[in-house]
Parts: structure tokens; C-alpha cells; sequence
């Protein structure tokens, strides 16, 4: 009898800590994803530029990789400063699942090396959508982390994954 129940404590004791395990694991994915889109909302809000005239747009991409390149008015004084206030986000090419923000790009490069300027986000993202929509002027960006990235069982309750949104305005960048 006395070994029933110490059976039975003990398996509520492994399923609690499999729970536990489990919702903290799913928080630490979301928690990330939400630093991200955070970073990323802050960041692009101070782009400038003109997209309707040729090199005075503020957006550049990448040739190996998913990357977001743009033009900052870092400072608010409303002056578009080529190429002194370049920013950019990089996922993938040479470190796959990583997502860095880059304060000084080189040429249109945002390299991931974690050379001067390069800030490292997140090494667990597996997909990264950005869009820009120069007819509302929002820029929208998708994000999806796991776990274990590396892992082909993305999304079951040992290796959760979040996907999230969001859609951020540029105030500075003209359109027409």
C-alpha cells in the first residue's frame, strides 16, 4: 500500500515538473519573439527617406540572407545622413536562426560577424518576414522562434514555437 502511494506522488511529481518545464520553455520562445518585434518597432519608427526618388530611399536588402537595411534620423534633427546613420537587421546567411541589428552597416551589408555596431537579437528565430507597403507606408513584420530550432518537431509541447506580427509606421519616409 505504502508503495502505491509513493508511486503516485511521484508521478504527480514528474508531471508537474514535465508542466513547468513545458509553460517556461513556451514563455522564454514568446518573450524573445516579443523583444524582437519591440526592438524592431523602435528602431524602424525612425527611418528616413523618400522612396519615390532614386537612391534616397531608406531600404536596402541583402544578397544571402533576409535583411532589413535603412536610413536613420537617429538623432531627430529631420536630415537623412547617408551613409553615417545606417541601421539594419539581418537573419540567416552564415548563422542560420540568428537575428542581428546592425548600427553601422557596411555598404549595404549588415554583417552578422558581430564586427563594430553589430548587436546580436536572437539565435533561435526560424522564419523572418518583413514587407514594406510604400502605399500605407507600414512596414510589416512576421517572426517565428522555437525552442530548438534545429529540431524538426517545431511546435509540440517539448519544442514549443510562437509565430507573431506586428506592422510598424515610418513617420519620416515619404512615399511620393
Amino acid at each position: 500500500m505504502l508503495s502505491l502511494i509513493v508511486l503516485g506522488f511521484s508521478s504527480i511529481d514528474l508531471f508537474s515538473r514535465n508542466q513547468v518545464l513545458t509553460v517556461d520553455r513556451r514563455a522564454q520562445v514568446q518573450n524573445e519573439v516579443a523583444y524582437v518585434l519591440e526592438h524592431m518597432t523602435k528602431e524602424l519608427s525612425n527611418a528616413i527617406g523618400n522612396t519615390a526618388i532614386p537612391n534616397s530611399s531608406p531600404f536596402w536588402a541583402g544578397p544571402d540572407s533576409v535583411q532589413i537595411g535603412y536610413i536613420s534620423d537617429a538623432d531627430h534633427d529631420g536630415q537623412r545622413k547617408d551613409p553615417a546613420n545606417r541601421r539594419g537587421y539581418r537573419y540567416g546567411g552564415s548563422n542560420p536562426y540568428a537575428i542581428w541589428f546592425c548600427t553601422n552597416p557596411i555598404g549595404a551589408m549588415c554583417y552578422a560577424s558581430g564586427g563594430a555596431g553589430a548587436e546580436f537579437l536572437s539565435r533561435r528565430i526560424t522564419a523572418f518576414t518583413p514587407i514594406y507597403d510604400s502605399s500605407t507606408n507600414y512596414i510589416e513584420v512576421s517572426l517565428t522562434d522555437c525552442w530548438d530550432p534545429a529540431s524538426t518537431s517545431c511546435g509540440t509541447s517539448d519544442n514549443p514555437s510562437v509565430t507573431m506580427s506586428t506592422r510598424i509606421k515610418m513617420p519620416s519616409v515619404s512615399t511620393h
